[in-house]
């Protein structure tokens, strides 16, 4: 199945870093949030929240 293999190579930091993504900073793989991200209604929080997890720089590239 297609989805469970990219899930799978999700949790491998060289193959999302061979993809392009910058993930300098991130401790964890694949990367988990909770349903509640889903609350977020202003971009402003948005940013706020992808720059505590440390994957801003991978949006902004």
């Amino acid at each position: 199945n297609a989805l469970v293999s990219a899930i799978a190579a999700s949790g491998v930091p060289a193959l999302v870093q061979s993809k392009g993504h910058v993930i300098d900073g991130i401790s964890e793989f694949p990367l988990v949030v909770s349903d509640e991200v889903q609350k977020v209604q202003k971009t402003k929080q948005a940013v706020i929240f992808l720059r505590r997890l440390k994957i801003w720089a991978d949006i902004q590239k």
